[in-house]
């Protein structure tokens, strides 16, 4: 039995020795990142749209901004009402509180919005500003011209309030292209085909002014 094992070791080695250790793993390859607005999917739109393209760009969007409303107790000082309001408000993750201030006058029933709709001015009064947002995209989808003018709070009678106005972090950036299209038949119609084209394609419209010789665009893509 030992001739045999002496016999392997001066051939390769007994049969009880330690096996070699296992070759290291390969390090995973690295994963591409994949831009989600790409190039393409934007010039694509503007061909389906019979529009061409003026720029394109990567541009950061802009930080939210929002009010939120506290309550003041019962007889409490304004400074009480904004330890309060500290101490309770619910702050989103990644927010900031710019400034807090007591508003006497009641809670926040609605905004006052002043659009510019072709030189005339138009004010109404909704549940809050999104609405007035959306009625803006409503007259661009008209093929008006519209600017915002202001957007004012409506309050009426009520408890005492603290207000605390803050602002989210910075959004990411996004890719945007500036597109202009030639008016052909009807511009109703022409503009149905372009908002039909952009929801289909999950392509958000960030501005439009139809003007007698052309129709600007910007636009990115809606996530």
């Amino acid at each position: 039995m030992l001739r045999a094992c002496l016999a392997v070791v001066l051939v390769g080695g007994c049969w009880s020795r330690t096996p070699p250790p296992p070759p290291p793993k390969p390090a995973p390859a690295p994963v591409a990142k994949v831009d989600p607005c790409p190039e393409q999917r934007l010039r694509e739109f503007a061909a389906a749209v019979d529009a061409g393209i003026e720029s394109m760009s990567v541009k950061p969007t802009g930080r939210m901004a929002d009010t939120l409303q506290v309550k003041c107790p019962p007889a409490s000082t304004d400074e009480a009402c904004i330890d309060h309001a500290r101490a309770n408000a619910i702050i989103p993750e990644g927010w900031e509180v710019t400034r807090i201030g007591i508003d006497n006058s009641g809670e926040m029933v609605g905004v006052e919005v002043e659009l510019d709709v072709d030189g005339t001015p138009e004010v109404r009064v909704y549940k809050n500003a999104l609405e007035g947002a959306a009625r803006a995209k409503e007259l661009q989808a008209q093929g008006k011209r519209v600017t915002m003018v202001r957007a004012d709070m409506k309050r009426g009678g009520g408890d005492r309030v603290a207000h605390l106005d803050l602002f989210g972090p910075p959004g990411p950036a996004r890719r945007v292209a500036k597109i202009h299209a030639m008016p052909s038949g009807e511009r109703a119609a022409q503009l149905e085909q372009i908002h039909t084209t952009a929801t289909k394609r999950r392509i958000e419209l960030l501005s439009m002014a139809a003007g007698p010789k052309t129709i600007e665009l910007v636009v990115g893509c809606a996530y």
